[in-house]
């Protein structure tokens, strides 16, 4: 059954509405995005506090004729001073048995097609890396995200439209809410006409998803599930803090003033996501390799170094005028690509003949480049194949540092985006376009954010607001008052901060500010003359020791450490192998911990 209000109102198999806002269009690709919130309610125990689901949808500005909207109903004044709210249960979805999907093998020529947008992404970080030490004294090129700001001026920019959903009043960890997000998801994509509509999560919504997508594969066919790309990132660096925190890495950390002390714990944990630590780490790291590359090329092959002398005098050149048309005329010039030839040649160098400290310290770089930024570059450039690249070069370093959820459900989720130009075209050709990420920003050309990071800052960020959920009442009818309009007034306290606030198009990025280009060059400084201080890991052959207190680690767990990407890689294989690509049934654990029988209403 359809009503009208502000939008197309649709009745779910629970009885609760989904509303969409007016601005959402018909037969227009869309994003939806789902994620837990936790209200901030004050109770004497701690206990008592609700948690719920936030929505969002999200697309494309499109322009061009539009279909007359229905007119809105007549609404007699009935001069009531309280809102009579009906209990809206929702219905109860037992699992049953679990069922796992179809084995779907991995397109392989995909992966190869993945290599060429990562080749591009390196030669892009190496000409950043080398710009930023033409002039360290005066430092006046960006970090990472500034730089390639500044080195896209010519790119469009179309903000895209983000619509805030109806709360669901229901725990995110149930099995019966996540039934709901995709039945509301199903009904939405009905609406607005759609093959197949993409859904966002986190990982813990979309392992119970798939689930139950899984197991009711016709009746939730044309929803295409997503691991969200923001909780992703943080996952790894979870993995980078975990691999190099007592090799030395929080000892730099404190040690450079890069980061306090009392937060460095949570900065290694990866729960600090806007800090910039690993962007300093593996600029330094690359500056200390590059020190080390120019000997190494005078000695291999002579015959080149006048080479290396010219490239970099055009990157001084490039330097001097930062913008898209000078990059990429460097990226395109013969010197770079042999240039790129041969730093490659150095870096296999670095990670097999010298020694176990370098080979250890290589793969920071490596994780770094190729994971963390790999992925914060695909969603921001909107480059789907480098997306694809990042994910593939995460899932053996979540096996070998046991992020067993990630490893399970990354696999799976590869091998279905591989398959997109079969399976799903129409998403794959959106995808293409950069339409798996947000673009809220007007003027910022490096500005898309993935898809469930846009909740955070959206609808997330504006019910949290103080004031809004901080010392909230625990009247049940108070609170059913509040969930029945939070999605309207999270959307109000949104516009209404963006008006107080006004136009922002005239404020640069933070980081293309000369202070902060000052403050970054200062943090980049301090770990380079730090490691100098303790161990230089590319400057001659070592066993595998803590590069600040010079302590070797023993010789089997320097074997693992140094293979861990390796043993990574067989338990990828392994786990293909036994289950084509997909997690068991009987590896997973059960979302409640309890056995259930399946009754679907």
């Amino acid at each position: 059954m359809k009503k009208v209000l502000k939008g197309s109102q649709l009745a779910t198999a629970s009885n609760q509405r989904v509303v969409l806002p007016a601005s959402i269009k018909p037969h227009v690709f869309t994003n939806l995005a789902w994620d837990s919130i936790d209200r901030l309610e004050e109770t004497l125990t701690g206990k008592g506090t609700s948690h719920r689901v936030n929505g969002i949808v999200v697309q494309a500005n499109v322009y061009g004729p539009q279909l007359p909207r229905a007119e809105l109903p007549h609404i007699e004044k009935l001069k009531q001073r309280s809102v009579t709210i009906e209990d809206q249960e929702l219905g109860v979805y037992v699992a049953g048995a679990r069922v796992g999907p179809q084995p779907l093998p991995t397109r392989e020529h995909c992966v190869q097609e993945t290599k060429e947008a990562a080749l591009l992404a390196c030669k892009k970080n190496l000409v950043w890396a080398l710009a930023r030490k033409t002039d360290t004294e005066n430092q006046t090129i960006p970090s990472w995200t500034g730089f390639n700001i500044s080195t896209r001026d010519q790119e469009p920019i179309s903000q895209d439209i983000v619509g805030y959903l109806p709360t669901i009043n229901s725990p995110a960890t149930q099995l019966t809410t996540v039934f709901e997000i995709l039945n509301q998801s199903e009904l939405i994509r009905k609406e607005l006409h759609l093959e197949t509509i993409v859904v966002v999560m986190d990982q813990a919504l979309y392992a119970k998803a798939t689930e139950i997508a899984w197991k009711h594969k016709e009746r939730f066919s044309n929803i295409l599930l997503r691991m969200g790309t923001f909780h992703t990132i943080c996952n790894a660096l979870a993995i980078l803090g975990k691999r190099f925190r007592d090799a030395g890495l929080k000892d730099i950390c404190i040690e450079a003033a890069i980061v306090a002390e009392g937060s460095v714990n949570g900065v290694l944990d990866g729960k600090h996501y806007n800090r910039a630590v690993h962007k300093y780490i593996y600029e330094a790291l690359m500056r200390l390799a590059w020190a080390e590359f120019t000997p190494w090329v005078e000695d291999s092959v002579p015959e080149k170094s006048g080479m290396i002398k010219s490239f970099l005098d055009n990157v001084k050149d490039m330097a001097s005028d930062l913008n898209q048309q000078t990059l990429n005329n460097l990226l395109q010039s013969p010197l770079l690509a042999e240039l790129i030839t041969l730093w490659t040649d150095f870096l296999e160098h670095l990670r097999h003949n010298n020694g176990e400290l370098s080979a250890f310290w290589m793969s920071y770089i490596d994780m770094a480049e190729d994971v963390i930024l790999g992925l914060l570059r695909a969603s921001r450039e909107g480059d789907w194949e480098l997306h694809l690249h990042a994910i593939r070069t995460m899932i053996p370093w979540c096996f070998a540092y046991d992020k067993i959820n990630y490893a399970r459900y990354l696999s799976p989720y590869f091998a279905q985006m591989t398959n997109l130009p079969e399976k799903h075209p129409s998403v794959y050709e959106a995808f293409k376009t950069g339409q798996f990420s947000v673009q809220l920003s007007s003027n910022n050309p490096f500005g898309w954010i993935p898809v469930d990071q846009a909740t955070e800052v959206t609808v997330n960020k504006d019910t949290q607001t103080p004031g809004g959920t901080t010392r909230f009442s625990l009247n049940a009818g108070a609170v059913k008052h509040y969930y029945i309009t939070a999605e309207h007034r999270s959307a109000f306290l949104g516009q209404l901060r963006e008006m107080v606030q006004g136009n922002k198009s005239e404020v640069c990025h933070a980081e293309l500010q000369r202070p902060r280009i000052q403050k970054d060059e200062e943090a980049v400084s301090a770990v380079v003359s730090l490691i100098h201080e303790w161990v230089n890991p590319f400057a001659e052959k070592r066993d595998l020791i803590n590069i600040s207190t010079a302590k070797a680690a023993p010789k089997e767990i320097a074997s693992d450490l140094i293979k861990a990407y390796e043993i990574g890689e067989q338990c990828y294989a392994t786990f293909k192998d036994e289950t084509g690509e997909r997690p068991t049934s009987k590896e997973i654990p059960l979302p409640n911990g309890n056995q259930q029988a399946e009754n679907i209403q």
